[in-house]
């Protein structure tokens, strides 16, 4: 059997400010250890001969995270080896490029493996690699107040935005320029109000209230390609805090999928009228068969390992998340661009 061996990508509780460094730490050691008990409970379920800790080897490359990757403190292959020294399960301490033979138990190392779990090595390799790869945004930060507002302002009225209740985000967008505003959720209504510099948390009265710091043109991509905010709430680019500690779902999925608010998606079930020859096709297995991760999840949907997706094709799966007729086509064709080689999607 394969399963992770360590914490995801998630960028709580790293980059969230109303923790102390002391407890952010405490959090990730127990993170670790419950994962490690995990993996110790699988194999004892299902009498694992063979446990692959797998899928958790991922490292920030940004050099400006480079505090967040000092905290990032991760459980280890061999950390599950040593684990499980007990058990009676054979743990395949594999790392990407190393392989095993089922034929004769025997695996293929790499050459000083023990080199990427060196810090000063990996900080080089982390920086060479960012060095050699593209910007994640290219354009500069020029979006305005007024163009946040017809946004944000744009996903109230909807069954979503009054599931929130009552909620104040005090914003902060950085880069070429600095926008500082305060968003207020009342009874389903999102007003957004300029202000001259952030507000602090201990000034505002709602009764779930959140501040947000970002780089500017990464909000900017996000609201002007109507993309999830996932990568901004989710990935370690923003600091958060929130008072009081309480974690507010419901706003969080307005950001999720913006435009189940805009449509209203809670109320009303689109009618696609869409036609593709991935009709049918469960999408677990289009997932499971086909490298398309990345484009669902610019959509909002992260279908990888979702139970849902045994009784969802594309098609319902993209009106389920919310996507209007226009997204649910322009998905498709990217999806099928990427499995079949053709772009068939019709009205």
């Amino acid at each position: 059997m394969a399963t992770g061996f360590s914490f995801g990508a998630s960028g709580y509780p790293i980059t969230w400010k109303h923790l102390a460094k002391e407890e952010k730490q405490q959090m990730i050691t127990e993170r670790n250890e419950g994962t490690l008990q995990k993996c110790e409970q699988l194999a004892d379920m299902f009498s694992a001969d063979y446990l692959l800790p797998f899928a958790k080897f991922f490292e920030l490359v940004q050099p400006a995270h480079k505090s967040y990757r000092e905290l990032m403190e991760k459980n280890r292959p061999a950390d599950v080896t040593e684990h499980l020294t007990e058990h009676d399960v054979t743990v395949l301490d594999l790392l990407p490029g190393e392989s095993w033979s089922g034929n004769d138990g025997s695996i293929d190392r790499r050459v000083n493996r023990e080199q990427f779990f060196d810090n000063d090595f990996r900080e080089q390799y982390l920086l060479d690699t960012y060095e050699s790869q593209p910007p994640v945004v290219t354009e500069s930060f020029d979006m305005t107040h007024e163009e946040l507002a017809d946004y944000f302002e744009s996903l109230g009225g909807s069954d979503l935005a009054a599931r929130i209740g009552d909620f104040a985000l005090t914003l902060s967008l950085t880069g070429e320029q600095t926008l500082t505003a305060l968003l207020r959720v009342q009874e389903g209504e999102i007003e957004y109000k300029p202000t001259e510099k952030q507000i602090p948390l201990g000034e505002l009265d709602a009764s779930h209230n959140v501040s947000m710091s970002c780089p500017g043109a990464l909000v900017q991509f996000v609201v002007r390609n109507d993309r999830s905010w996932d990568d901004i709430h989710i990935g370690y680019w923003c600091e958060f805090d929130r008072q009081p500690d309480e974690y507010s779902l419901e706003f969080w999925r307005l950001l999720h999928a913006p435009w189940e608010a805009r449509n209203d998606a809670m109320r009303i079930a689109k009618d696609y009228d869409i036609e593709t020859e991935l009709e049918g096709t469960t999408m677990a297995d289009l997932v499971e068969r086909n490298d398309v991760g990345d484009i669902l999840s610019t959509y909002g949907l992260h279908c990888a390992g979702c139970p849902e997706g045994l009784g969802e094709d594309i098609i319902e799966a993209a009106r389920i998340h919310g996507l209007d007729p226009q997204q649910a086509r322009r998905l498709i064709s990217e999806i099928e661009a990427s499995v079949t080689g053709k772009q068939s999607v019709s009205d």
